[in-house]
C-alpha cells in the first residue's frame, strides 16, 4: 500500500473512500455496535481508506457463505440485500472519486469449496448490473452446502485477488468482504484445517503478508442450527484480526508490515445489511458519531440535529425506516433543503447522494471544510419510526516524507503532514486536539509538533542495514465545538537509506516472489548497481526464513554463484530461487542478508532484504472428480427418491364423504345400452350407495361395487402413476374419448384420477346365447359431488349413452378371444406402435409394457363401508387381487380413417 501520490488529485480520494463504508454497520440493538469494533479493526479500515485514497485500484472480493444453516439463520435471504447495499457503496466510491479510483469487485460463495459466481469487473454499468442480478437471484438459492470451509473461502479469495492485481498496472488495494453465518466445519478434518489456517506462515499469515485485508462479517446466533459458541466467535475474530479473547491466529500481534483485518458481528438476520453498511462506511475512513432512534430525546418530533464543526469534510447518514411512507429530508445550516429520494442533488450547503434499499437509506453529504460550526437537520417525519446513525469524515491524508537523505549510521528527519483533498495543509487550530502515533519498523517514536506538521527524528542503523525504513503513522483529532472524534487516518511509506558511494546499491527493497503452486519453485531477482569508485562485490551471506509447517525444509539460494562482481555504474542481477520440500498452503517470508564489499575489500556492510511468497497445494484432480461423481450420484439418487416419493404421495385416488357408487345390470348392443331390470338406466335415489369415507381422503387404492382401483408406477420417477381398475371375473372396459382402455384379457383397464370420472362397463366373461349380438354386464359409476348425485347424473348418463358401444362390444369380443388363447389385448394408442392386421375389423398395436408395481400382486386393503340402510359401519373381508404378470400391452382400436391420437404419459384417461 502506498502513502504518497501527486497532490491535489490523489488527495480527493480520501473523502470518497470515507463515504463508501458508512453504509455497512449496525443500528440499534440488532446491529453490530460501533463500540464492538476493536482498535485493530479500526486500524484496518483506516489502512484500507488510506490505500484507496492514494492507490490506483480497489479490488473487493465479496465471498458469501452457502452452508445449509442459512435456511435457519437467514430464511428471508437478507444477505442478498446486504450485498446490494455494499455494491451501491462501492459504485459510489468509484464513480465519485475525482482522481478516478478504479473500483472492481467479484462475487463468490463458499461452503465445501470456493465458487465464483461473477468475475472481476469495474463496479459500474453492465458489470454492476450482473453483480446485483447475481446477488438477488443466485445467492438466495445457495444455502444447501454441508460444510463451512473457511480455508476454501480464504484460499479462493487470495488467489482471485492476487491474479487480478498481477494483471493490473499500478498499486492495488485488496479487500475480502467475507460473510459467514457459522463456525468452521469440514467434518472430521476441522481441527486440522484450523491449525493450517492459524499456524505461523499459514493461510491467515499468507493473506496478511500479501496485503489482503479480511473484513469478517458474521451472522452468529446462539440457538438452533448454525448456532455458535463464544469460542467460535473469538476464533473467527482472530482469523481477521490476529487475536480474540483467548484465541490467536497466525503471527500475533500482526506486524506493521502486514495487512490487518476487522471483525464485525450481527446477532440476527435483520442486522445483516446494516452490518455491511457499517463496514463500507468505515472503509471510507468515516468515524461513528450520533446514534438515535426516532422519535427519542435526540430526534424530537422526527427531527435529528447533526452538528458540523470546523475541520469536517462531510458526513454519512444510515437510516433504517421502521414505519411511515413520508420521504425524509435534509436541511443545511443556511436553510436550503433536499428531499432524500434516491439520486444525487446539490444544495447550497454541499452535495448529497442518496441510496434506498427497501427502507435502508444511506445519505452521503460532502461539505466545504467548515470554518465555523453549524447544524444540519434530518427530518425523518413526525410519525416515522427510524434508527439513525451518523458517520463523520475527516477527509485528510498523511504525507510521510524525509526532507533529506537518510544516511547509514546517522540520524535523519522524518516529517508527517496532514493534507486535505486539494493537497493543502490542515490547520491544526481548527481542532480541540490533534495527535500522531508513529513507529519505525514497529518501534514507537516521539513526534514533535511543528506548525501544521510533525517532525520525527530517526536513527539509521549501521549493521544489517535495511534498504528502506518503513514508517507507519496514525492521526486522530477531536473538533472544538462538539467534541466530534475524527480518524484514525493512517499513512505508510518506505524511506530509502543511503550507502556511501563506494558501495553498490540494491533493488528492490523488498523481494516479492511469485506464488509457489504444488511442488514447484519461485524465482526472483535482486539488481545491484555499482558505485562510482570502481568494481564492488555482493554476496548472499545468509538467509533466515519461515514457512508453513507442511512445507518441510525450504531451500533458498542464488541460482549461480553466491557472489557477483558489480562494475561501477553497472546493473548486475542476482537470481534467487526458493524451493520447498513439500506442497503446502501458507506464506513464506524471510530475510536475505547480503554482504556488500568495497573495491579493495577494506570495509563491508551487510544489507538485510526482506522477501516473501505464498504457497498453495495443487488440487488432486482424481480425488476431485471422484468426489464430484459421488456428490452427483448422491444428488441424483436423492432427486430420484424425492420424485418417486412425491408421485406416490401426490398421485392418489381422492374420495370424500359424498362419494357414491352405482352398479346396475345392463344389456349393450352396437347402438345403445339399456338397463336389464328396469326402464331407468340410473336412478339417483335408489341406485347410488355410499362408498364409506367419513371425510375427504387421498388413498392409494380402494374397492367399490366389486371392482378394485389401484395404481402402477413406471420405473422412471418423472413419469406419472398409471391408475387402473381390476375385476376378478368380468371383462373391464373403460371408454376414453375416441379410444377404449382395456387391459390384458380384459381383467384390468386404466382409469383416470381422482377415480370418480367416467364409467366402467364390466361384461360377462363368456358370451350368453343371444340373437342380436348384445352383451350382458354391469355398469359401474362413481360420483363424488357435494351437491349430490342428481347435480351431475344427467351429464354422466349422456356420456354413457353416447359412448362408442359398437367398439366396446368389439373390444369385449377381442378380450374373450384372448382368454381363449388368441393374441389380442387393449390399452392405449401410440403413434410409435407397430401395427399388425387382425381378422375382426380391429387393429392390434404393440406398446412397451406397463411397469405394474407390487401393489397389483397384493391383496387389497378393504375400506370400511357404511350400510345404506342403517348407516352403521361394517367391515368386508379383503378380496385378494388376482395374480397378474406384468404385461406388454397391445392396443385394440376400430379400423377407420381417423388419425392416431397423440400418446399420453398417463395412458389417455377418460375426459
Amino acid at each position: 500500500m502506498r502513502s504518497r501520490a501527486p497532490r491535489r488529485k490523489v488527495r480527493a480520494r480520501i473523502a470518497c473512500v470515507m463515504a463508501v463504508v458508512a453504509m455497512m454497520v449496525g443500528l440499534g440493538a440488532t446491529s453490530a455496535a460501533a463500540a464492538e469494533l476493536s482498535d485493530t479493526g479500526a486500524r484496518a479500515f483506516a489502512n484500507i481508506a488510506a490505500c484507496a485514497a492514494t492507490g490506483d485500484h480497489l479490488l473487493a472480493a465479496i465471498v458469501v457463505d452457502s452452508s445449509g444453516s442459512l435456511r435457519q439463520t437467514d430464511p428471508a435471504d437478507k444477505r442478498a440485500g446486504a450485498v446490494l447495499t455494499a455494491l451501491d457503496s462501492l459504485a459510489q466510491l468509484g464513480g465519485s472519486s475525482s482522481s478516478k479510483l478504479d473500483v472492481q469487485a467479484s462475487l463468490a460463495t463458499f461452503g465445501s469449496s470456493y465458487d465464483e459466481i461473477v468475475g472481476w469487473g469495474a463496479v459500474r454499468d453492465t458489470h454492476l448490473d450482473s453483480l446485483k442480478s447475481a446477488a438477488s437471484t443466485a445467492l438466495p438459492d445457495r444455502d444447501r452446502d454441508k460444510f463451512t470451509d473457511y480455508g476454501a473461502a480464504l484460499r479462493g479469495a487470495q488467489k482471485a485477488l492476487d491474479e487480478k492485481a498481477a494483471a493490473l498496472d499500478g498499486a492495488s488495494c485488496k479487500v475480502v468482504f467475507w460473510f459467514t453465518d457459522g463456525k468452521l466445519d469440514v467434518g472430521p478434518d476441522t481441527d486440522a484445517l484450523r491449525a493450517e489456517i492459524c499456524a505461523p506462515q499459514g493461510i491467515a499469515d499468507g493473506l496478511r503478508t500479501n496485503d489482503i485485508a479480511v473484513i469478517a462479517l458474521a451472522l452468529f446466533t446462539s440457538e438452533g442450527r448454525g448456532s455458535v459458541t463464544d469460542q467460535d466467535r473469538e476464533r473467527l475474530k482472530s482469523i481477521a484480526e490476529g487475536t480474540g479473547e483467548g484465541e490467536s491466529c497466525g503471527t500475533a500481534p500482526i506486524p506493521s508490515t502486514s495487512s490487518t483485518g476487522a471483525y464485525l458481528r450481527a446477532d440476527d438476520a435483520g442486522a445483516i445489511r446494516l452490518l455491511f453498511a457499517q463496514a463500507t462506511a468505515m472503509l471510507n475512513g468515516a468515524t461513528r458519531g450520533l446514534s438515535a432512534t426516532c422519535p427519542d430525546s435526540l430526534c424530537v418530533e422526527g427531527k435529528l440535529r447533526i452538528p458540523v464543526d470546523p475541520g469536517i469534510a462531510g458526513f454519512q447518514v444510515i437510516m433504517e425506516r421502521l414505519s411511515s411512507n413520508e420521504t425524509p429530508s435534509l436541511t443545511a445550516p443556511d436553510g436550503s433543503t433536499a428531499t432524500l429520494d434516491p439520486g444525487a442533488k446539490e444544495i447550497k450547503g454541499g452535495k448529497v447522494i442518496v441510496n434506498d434499499h427497501d427502507g435502508l437509506i444511506t445519505v452521503d453529504v460532502k461539505v466545504p471544510r467548515a470554518t465555523e460550526s453549524g447544524e444540519w437537520i434530518l427530518a425523518a417525519g413526525a410519525s416515522a419510526m427510524a434508527v439513525v446513525d451518523v458517520y463523520y469524515s475527516w477527509g485528510v491524508t498523511l504525507d510521510v516524507e524525509a526532507p533529506d537523505e537518510l544516511l547509514v549510521g546517522q540520524e535523519g528527519l522524518v516529517r508527517v503532514v496532514p493534507r486535505d483533498s486539494d493537497g493543502r495543509e490542515i490547520d491544526f487550530e481548527m481542532f480541540d486536539s490533534i495527535d500522531l502515533d508513529i513507529s519505525l519498523g514497529g518501534e514507537s517514536l516521539k513526534a514533535v509538533r511543528n506548525g501544521n506538521a510533525w517532525d520525527v527524528t530517526v536513527q539509521v542503523p549501521s549493521a544489517k542495514v535495511p534498504p528502506t525504513l518503513r514508517v507507519d503513522a496514525t492521526a486522530h483529532a477531536t473538533t472544538a465545538a462538539h467534541n466530534i472524534k475524527l480518524g484514525p487516518v493512517t499513512g505508510h511509506t518506505e524511506l530509502a537509506t543511503r550507502l556511501p558511494p563506494s558501495f553498490p546499491t540494491v533493488l528492490p527493497s523488498k523481494l516479492l516472489l511469485p506464488a509457489i503452486e504444488g511442488s514447484g519453485t519461485s524465482t526472483g531477482v535482486l539488481t545491484f548497481t555499482g558505485g562510482t569508485s570502481g568494481v564492488t562485490r555482493a554476496c548472499l551471506d545468509s538467509v533466515t526464513v519461515g514457512s508453513p509447517a507442511g512445507a518441510g525444509d525450504l531451500d533458498v539460494r542464488a541460482s549461480g554463484s553466491e557472489c557477483i562482481d558489480v562494475p561501477a555504474n553497472t546493473d548486475v542481477p542476482l537470481e534467487i530461487v526458493v524451493s520447498p520440500e513439500h506442497p503446502a498452503d501458507g506464506r513464506v517470508e524471510g530475510t536475505l542478508n547480503v554482504r556488500l564489499e568495497e573495491m579493495d575489500g577494506s570495509q563491508t556492510i551487510t544489507v538485510s532484504i526482506p522477501f516473501e511468497t505464498t504457497m498453495t497445494r495443487p488440487i488432486d484432480r482424481g480425488a476431485l472428480w471422484y468426489s464430484t461423481l459421488l456428490l452427483v450420484l448422491a444428488a441424483l439418487g436423492a432427486a430420484w427418491a424425492t420424485a418417486d416419493i412425491s408421485r406416490r404421495v401426490a398421485e392418489r385416488f381422492v374420495l370424500g364423504p359424498d362419494a357414491r357408487v352405482a352398479s346396475v345390470p345392463v344389456v349393450a348392443t352396437a347402438t345403445r345400452v339399456t338397463r336389464a331390470d328396469g326402464p331407468i338406466l340410473l336412478d339417483a335415489a335408489k341406485d347410488f350407495q355410499p362408498i364409506g369415507f367419513l371425510n375427504k381422503r387421498r388413498v392409494p387404492r380402494f374397492a367399490a361395487a366389486g371392482l378394485n382401483y389401484q395404481r402402477a408406477f413406471p420405473w422412471f420417477p418423472l413419469r406419472q402413476a398409471q391408475p387402473y381398475v381390476e375385476t376378478d371375473d368380468g371383462i373391464v372396459v373403460v371408454p376414453g374419448g375416441d379410444q377404449l382402455m382395456i387391459g390384458l384379457d380384459g381383467k384390468r383397464a386404466p382409469v383416470r384420477l381422482p377415480g370418480t370420472l367416467g364409467f366402467v362397463f364390466v361384461a360377462e366373461p363368456a358370451p350368453a346365447p343371444n340373437e342380436d349380438g348384445s352383451v350382458r354386464g354391469k355398469l359401474v359409476t362413481i360420483i363424488d359431488s357435494p351437491d349430490g348425485v342428481s347435480s351431475v347424473l344427467d351429464e354422466r348418463i349422456s356420456e354413457i349413452e353416447n359412448a362408442p358401444w359398437e367398439r366396446i362390444l368389439d373390444a369385449v369380443k377381442a378380450a374373450r378371444a384372448a382368454r381363449a388363447g388368441a393374441t389380442a389385448s387393449v390399452v392405449v394408442a401410440s403413434e410409435s406402435a407397430e401395427r399388425q392386421p387382425s381378422t375382426d375389423g380391429v387393429v392390434i398395436e404393440s406398446l412397451p409394457s406397463m411397469d405394474w408395481d407390487d401393489d397389483s400382486a397384493r391383496p387389497l386393503q378393504t375400506l370400511r363401508e357404511a350400510s345404506p340402510r342403517t348407516g352403521k359401519r361394517f367391515a368386508r373381508k379383503p378380496k385378494k387381487a388376482p395374480d397378474v404378470a406384468p404385461p406388454t400391452h397391445p392396443v385394440v382400436r376400430e379400423l377407420d380413417d381417423q388419425p392416431d391420437a397423440p400418446p399420453s404419459p398417463t395412458i389417455n384417461f377418460w375426459d
